[in-house]
């Protein structure tokens, strides 16, 4: 009877843990308890201090400062000219000239430099929001890993309690001969298992909370619990075109392979541009000393403005520059041809990926956790009216642990996939992005409204 008593307690502990929303999938509003980290909030600590985050943002930034100086006009030229004593006009001898001189680019050129430099700060931005999400699935790789072995590691524990308490029963029971030596020998074989196990699961912890800490830039005090996360569930029905769709407008690496491709295509139109004259302007000062003539502007200063403009003789060099820029664009071409055709595969492995999970997750809480849950029921019920050997109780025990391990572990699995799923797709694709960016929609000309 208290053997009975003792597994009833457990049928029952095992019927409030299939009830408890949340606990296997997360769903409903989950429960932080005291000393816990939010998923939300290791997030964010992420994205603040990445080392990686902080490198492309210091290259967005970069990229942005080159933007307002596309329009900048070469630096000028001031020349300061001292004359010999023989340089003599017919109204007095020059002492010294003093000249500023101006390039003047061909019209045409300082848009295309500027539209290069806008489409070269787009692409840099969308790097940081790639690496942002890159991130994002990594920390939510980690911390699912370290939620699933905790869990597990709990597991364990009380499954540890309950063999204890059965192994006490069973000694207890050998000197009237109701068990024998044998059972409890079958059963020192299953804490065997469990230690190793235990072993395991431990190694498993430590390894993803040290993954955790290198990537979220902190450290996390022991004992600390992460909360668990809703996992998303996206509708199968008309769902991977709709993510698909969102794929080719929002992937920051397609997005990138085609910005490239438009610099490429301005840096060939400015290749072909050198064929057009620069220009210079200047000013020239010349000083006149006093003269020997009578004439009434004897002595007087002189000023003039030059003109040059250059000549693009060279034209293997500019011929040259012409057929590497119109390389380069093709290969850019190509290179987003490829990308798109990558974004189909991707995109679709890994939402065929989560699905799979999702589904596994189901069919653990459906059907094997019920059905491993009554199985041992029944063996529990075996065993105690004596029709049940000790090796079915420990069968029907293992597989019961083994379908919440699974479940556990397809959990992780799922919310790991759908982390990798919004990497592929460039934006989330459940409510608003708390890590994401304002996308700055740069123009030609608009380089200056970036400071």
């Amino acid at each position: 009877m208290k053997r009975m008593k003792q597994w009833w307690g457990i049928g029952q502990l095992v019927g409030i843990c299939l009830l408890l929303p949340g606990l296997v999938l997360g769903e409903g509003v989950p429960t932080e308890p005291a000393g816990s980290v939010t998923w939300e909030g290791l997030l964010e600590e992420a994205q603040a201090r990445s080392p990686e985050v902080q490198a492309a943002e210091a290259e967005w930034e970069a990229a942005r400062a080159r933007v307002p100086q596309a329009w900048a006009l070469p630096n000028p030229w001031l020349s300061y000219d001292v004359m010999g004593s023989d340089l003599e006009t017919r109204l007095g001898p020059q002492e010294q000239r003093v000249g500023i001189f101006q390039g003047i680019p061909f019209p045409g050129k300082f848009s295309l430099r500027d539209r290069a430099a806008v489409l070269s700060a787009r692409q840099a931005q969308h790097r940081l929001l790639h690496v942002r999400q890159a991130v994002r699935s990594q920390v939510t790789a980690a911390a699912a890993r370290m939620v699933t072995a905790r869990r597990v590691m709990e597991l364990l524990q009380e499954e540890r309690k309950i063999l204890e308490q059965l192994g006490a029963s069973i000694r207890a029971q050998i000197p009237s001969g109701q068990r024998t030596v044998s059972d409890a020998l079958a059963l020192e074989g299953l804490f065997t298992e469990l230690a190793q196990r235990e072993s395991r699961v431990s190694e498993q912890a430590v390894a993803a909370r040290e993954t955790l800490q290198a990537l979220a830039g902190v450290v996390l005090p022991a004992g600390v619990r992460i909360a668990e996360p809703l996992l998303p569930r996206l509708e199968p029905e008309g769902e991977p075109e709709r993510v698909l769709e969102t794929a080719q407008a929002h992937r920051h690496a397609l997005i990138i392979s085609r910005l490239a491709g438009e610099e490429r295509t301005v840096e060939r139109r400015l290749a072909q541009m050198e064929r057009w004259p620069d220009m210079e302007v200047g000013f020239l000062y010349t000083q006149i000393g006093d003269g020997s003539t009578t004439h009434p502007e004897d002595g007087r200063d002189a000023w003039m403005i030059p003109l040059r403009f250059s000549l693009p003789l060279w034209e293997p060099q500019i011929s040259g520059r012409i057929r590497e820029a119109r390389a380069s664009e093709e290969a850019a071409r190509h290179r987003t041809e490829q990308e798109i055709r990558q974004v189909r595969s991707e995109v679709v492995s890994r939402w065929t990926e989560y699905q799979a999970a999702l589904r596994r997750v189901d069919l653990d809480r459906e059907s094997w956790i019920p059905q491993a849950a009554s199985d041992r029921e029944s063996a529990q019920a075996g065993y105690a009216a004596g029709t049940v050997d000790i090796q079915r109780l420990l069968e029907s025990e293992r597989m019961l642990l083994e379908a919440w391990v699974r479940c556990w572990g397809n959990t992780a699995e799922a919310l790991i996939g759908f982390a990798r799923l919004e990497e592929a797709v460039g934006v989330p694709l459940t409510g608003r992005d708390p890590f994401g960016m304002e996308m700055d929609h740069l123009e030609e000309g608009d380089g200056h409204a970036m400071d």
